[in-house]
């Protein structure tokens, strides 16, 4: 066995470019109340390399009609990309191995059954094979794992027996189960990826974090009661009812600023341009970025003859390249399409402080990272059309509730009598 050692894990992805704010932004905001973006919904045949706001038909698609093939076949653009779907599993549900299980099932599904040749499967495949379910195992099933499938017991109990009767298996005898094995478990992965799909689609039309969403409902709120201090000083004073009149634009700007920061999309970054803030994990890779110091230990990938079961990382640039191979070809056994993703320690790195055999970067840096961007964080830009179209919606819905505010609070405020 060969062994390569290296001192730092392959960089975070490049953080998303800032936005700033635009006066000419600014002076488009109008055009882009008045007509917003529409995207029509799209065949699913017959595609090619077009993605949802390329296709026009006779129906229009909304948010809500986006399915989980549609992220995973790549036809969504940021904020709602297959890379940003893998964050929110990363960073808030703590459940990207759902997504990294898929992968690696659908990759050893379709390399088991091509290698199984007339002659019988070559040394090189079966060592490929062996190698990415042992991986599969320590990654998926072991109780140490940060990336631990959560399976139900039935399914685990029965792969435990699996795995134990494969162990009793001779030198000369396939060491790896069938992709059969493991659909169950698929099924119930793809299942738990569609409850956290939906989740994370209401999640990314919100273009401001918790801290600027409660910010944004204080200043509404103040913004209400500022509208009330021309009625309140006319009915003391006895001055004449149209002063309180005074109030009428602060209570449903207040409304809306208030309604919008409910629903996190704050109206000044809306106004400015179709942009977000940026979330918490992507503005450390900022602070990361300048810094020589590697936020995770440091690991050795073991290689296995010429099959490797680690991860490569070029020494000179830090660049991730991927490096387990089934026979003569690439695999993304090692999760190389993703960017979070386990890394088996070597034996020597193992220690009884070592709560598992898999570096997971997100499961290092969570408990030290933020729950929230700060208030004032940078924004970046939106490209994908359903999420300036919801957004849109949100702020619209918020000016129709002020409306409602405003002519309700005006009805009460111009009926109170002056004391005087």
């Amino acid at each position: 066995m060969q062994e390569k050692h290296l001192t730092t894990l392959p960089p975070p992805p490049p953080r998303p470019s800032k936005s700033g704010y635009s006066l000419y932004a600014l002076l488009k905001a109008p055009g882009r109340l008045l007509r917003p973006p529409v995207v029509i919904a799209q065949n699913p045949q017959g595609l090619g390399d077009k993605t949802v706001l390329q296709v026009r038909g006779a129906t229009r698609m909304k948010l809500k009609d986006l399915t989980l093939d549609d992220l995973l076949t790549g036809k969504l653009l940021p904020p709602l990309s297959l890379k940003d779907f893998e964050e929110y599993l990363s960073w808030v549900e703590h459940s990207a191995e759902n997504l990294y299980f898929r992968a690696f099932y659908k990759e050893y599904h379709e390399f088991y059954h091509n290698s199984a040749k007339v002659g019988g499967r070559s040394p090189a495949d079966k060592l490929a094979l062996r190698n990415a379910y042992h991986l599969s195992i320590q990654a998926f099933f072991d109780s140490s794992s940060p990336l631990e499938l959560n399976v139900a017991d039935n399914l685990r109990r029965q792969l435990e027996q699996d795995h134990a009767a494969l162990s009793q298996l001779g030198e000369g005898e396939d060491q790896f189960l069938s992709p059969d094995k493991f659909e169950k478990v698929y099924d119930q992965t793809i299942k738990s990826l569609e409850h956290s799909f939906r989740k994370w689609l209401v999640y990314s039309v919100r273009n401001a974090e918790r801290n600027r969403g409660i910010f944004a409902k204080v200043v509404g709120a103040v913004t209400l009661l500022v509208g009330l201090i021309p009625t309140i000083v006319c009915t003391i004073l006895g001055e004449n009812r149209g002063w309180r009149a005074l109030g009428i634009p602060f209570w449903w700007l207040g409304t809306v600023v208030f309604i919008g920061g409910w629903q996190h999309t704050c109206l000044v970054a809306y106004l400015f341009g179709d942009h977000r803030q940026l979330r918490p994990w992507e503005l450390i890779r900022e602070s990361s970025a300048s810094s020589s110091t590697s936020l995770v230990p440091s690991y050795s990938p073991v290689f296995d003859g010429d099959l490797e079961k680690g991860h490569g990382v070029e020494a000179s640039t830090g660049t991730h390249t991927p490096t387990t191979t089934f026979g003569s070809r690439p695999t993304s056994f090692d999760f190389s399409a993703y960017n979070y993703f386990p890394v088996a320690k070597s034996e020597e790195e193992l220690s009884d402080s070592s709560p598992s055999k898999i570096i997971y970067y997100p499961a290092v840096v969570s408990p030290s990272l933020s729950s929230s961007s700060p208030v004032w964080a940078s924004l970046t830009e939106i490209s994908e059309p359903l999420v300036k179209r919801a957004q849109w919606e949100t702020i619209v819905t918020a000016a129709l509730y002020g409306l409602c505010a405003t002519i309700v609070l005006t009805a009460i405020c111009l009926s109170v009598p002056n004391r005087r």
